[in-house]
């Protein structure tokens, strides 16, 4: 009897600690305790939740970021899984946060519809996670394609992501998750006019509640997400990262900002992609520098994917660490009125110096545009040891407004003298010939106490015919006001066959590097903050010394953007609208003009002496 009651005890006890049903109290507490620790953590619910263990823990990080983000950025280059990333992160959404509704972007439905095909429909729903396996298959969740748009419904709690084409026709959509797929790719004024306003709130059914529907902490923010390999600075999506990665760190933002950027490195290291592949894609012509540079090893680069000039050449080029620096009057009647060589440095025997101007009509311009600026340049060049070819060398270069008339034509004398420069090359057209007109002048400068003569017409026409007509510069010849003006002005009468030769020179020069920039101010300050008198230069020292680097590097970003067409047989270069292209165009006729030096000297030098043998005539009769 006493073992029955043994066995009677141990099966109330055991009775006793079955573990019973939830109350639905406790069932709905345990439901928000679980969706609240899934929702702060993505990267757990993917792995314990959708059974998607094969994660490296880059991926979970990015998962966990995308969770608490209210705006994401991924930059990452190829082979580290954004395409997959963004498909699970927006499932993830639709599965945690019922009435989600999720606009994917995309560039065309067809592209669109191959990412949903192999990265939502194959993978996900396939072998990758046995419950959205499950939902599939049970269609709970089901996927339409049509021609304008890709639906993947949940019909279990009435969440939806729509992809939709990046046009027009995608107005009027309502959207709680953004998601823009290679926003690298995408037009600002769509994103901006037709994506953005889609942004609302999610509307939970406890939100309706009379205790819950006034209590604005509860408002759920829109999500926004970016993801894209790197490109261009200049592009609009890179003022987006920079206004991202500022917000993540700022810790007074209400608005909570998450970045990751990755590399070909990374992607090699998690065994994506081999060294060897990448090396074949290194070693692949059809890959130009910057591509790699861009997409694989995610360095974004300044200037556009089909420009005329490359950026990473004219970087090359930009060498030269001590420019010219033109000297205050205080400087020059102290230290260099006596012998204008102590401005600079010393003239070589077959040196040019070039001083070339575009002026700029006014401070008024078209809302949307940059002011308009007169651009000043210095130019030398001399040929090499073997004479094969003149190198030539960016010295300075700087910018006035374009309403500063006197003061930019007192300028330009001014640094034709300290650069004991040899030619003025000028734009001739809209108000450069009105300008022109005021240097043909002589001039007293006030400070200096110096006579300046004025400018006259370069004698050689060979050369001046290749600017602009011999027409022109006769008609100038007779306009010159000072009598004893220098012969050193070419005017420049733009055309479509002059604009192609500037532009190629100039592109043969950079790519064949005979021509030399100032050094990329960023290195040189660099540079410069290790030298300790760098520290003992006022503020205004310290801008003279970095003007000409800072104009060069605007230099190379308009060059960098000019894209090439052709028109009228000719090649032509096209800007991005609103962006000025004037440092790069007078940097050109600088360089054009000795281009024709260069073949002008060569020539000569090569045609043999007219020497008269008839002296030499009585050899014939020994």
């Amino acid at each position: 009897m006493q073992d029955i009651q043994k066995l009677i005890n141990e099966r109330k006890k055991k009775e006793q600690n079955r573990p019973k049903a939830l109350t639905k109290v406790e069932l709905e507490e345990q439901v928000t305790d679980w969706c609240d620790f899934y929702r702060k953590n993505w990267d757990m619910y993917a792995r314990y939740e959708l059974g998607i263990t094969a994660l490296h823990s880059f991926q979970e990080y990015i998962l966990y970021e995308l969770g608490i983000s209210n705006v994401f950025f991924l930059m990452c280059g190829r082979g580290l899984s954004k395409s997959f990333l963004a498909s699970l992160g927006s499932f993830i959404t639709c599965m945690l946060y019922p009435h989600s509704e999720i606009v994917l972007t995309a560039t065309t439905i067809k592209t669109a519809k191959k990412m949903v095909k192999n990265k939502m429909e194959g993978e996900l729903c396939g072998s990758f996670s046995p419950k959205l396996k499950y939902l599939y298959e049970q269609k709970q969740i089901v996927f339409r394609y049509a021609d304008d748009e890709i639906i993947i419904s949940f019909l279990f709690n009435d969440s939806w992501i729509k992809v939709l084409p990046e046009n027009e026709n995608s107005a009027g959509e309502r959207s709680t998750f953004l998601m823009f797929e290679e926003v690298r790719m995408s037009k600002q004024n769509i994103i901006n006019r037709i994506f953005m306003p889609m942004r609302h709130a999610r509307r939970a059914e406890y939100i309706l509640k009379d205790e819950y529907k006034n209590d604005k902490r509860l408002v759920e923010k829109a999500k926004v997400i970016y993801l894209t390999s790197t490109s261009y600075t200049f592009e609009w999506f890179f003022d987006r990262w920079r206004a991202v990665v500022g917000g993540y760190f700022n810790s007074k933002s209400k608005i909570r900002y998450g970045i990751f950027a990755g590399d070909i490195l990374t992607s090699i290291y998690h065994n994506f992609t081999t060294q060897e592949e990448f090396d074949a894609v290194k070693d692949d012509p059809s890959y130009s520098q910057e591509e790699i540079l861009m997409e694989y090893y995610n360095e974004p680069q300044g200037g556009i994917g089909d420009a005329f000039y490359s950026m990473e050449k004219i970087k090359e080029n930009s060498i030269i660490k001590e420019g010219f620096v033109p000297p205050t009057y205080e400087e020059f009647i102290i230290n260099c009125e006596s012998d204008r060589n102590n401005i600079f440095r010393e003239k070589t025997e077959n040196e040019k110096r070039v001083i070339y101007v575009d002026f700029a009509s006014s401070d008024t311009v078209k809302k949307g545009q940059e002011n308009d600026y007169t651009v000043i340049g210095c130019m030398s060049g001399a040929f090499d040891i073997k004479r094969k070819r003149v190198i030539r060398n960016l010295d300075y270069m700087e910018t006035m407004s374009g309403g500063k008339v006197e003061e930019s034509i007192k300028r330009i004398r001014e640094l034709f003298y300290f650069y004991q420069a040899d030619v003025f090359i000028y734009d001739n057209q809209q108000v450069g010939s009105e300008r022109f007109l005021e240097l043909t002048k002589s001039y007293e400068h006030p400070e200096l106490g110096t006579h300046m003569n004025g400018f006259g017409i370069y004698s050689d026409v060979m050369i001046t015919n290749k600017f602009c007509d011999n027409s022109k510069t006769e008609d100038w010849k007779t306009k010159i006001i000072d009598k004893n003006a220098i012969p050193v002005a070419i005017p420049v009468v733009g055309s479509g066959e002059r604009n192609q030769n500037f532009h190629v020179a100039m592109q043969n020069a950079i790519n064949k590097k005979y021509i030399y920039f100032l050094m990329d101010s960023t290195k040189l300050r660099f540079e410069l903050d290790n030298d300790e008198k760098w520290f003992l230069k006022d503020a205004e020292e310290k801008k003279r010394r970095m003007i000409g680097h800072h104009q060069t590097d605007g230099m190379a970003i308009e060059a960098s953007e000019l894209k090439k067409t052709i028109k009228s047989g000719y090649i032509a270069l096209e800007e991005i609208p609103h962006h000025p292209k004037d440092r790069i165009m007078s940097t050109a006729y600088g360089n054009y003009f000795f281009n024709l030096l260069e073949q002008k000297i060569l020539k000569e030098e090569q045609e043999p002496d007219n020497e008269d043998i008839s002296a030499w005539s009585f050899l014939a009769k020994l």
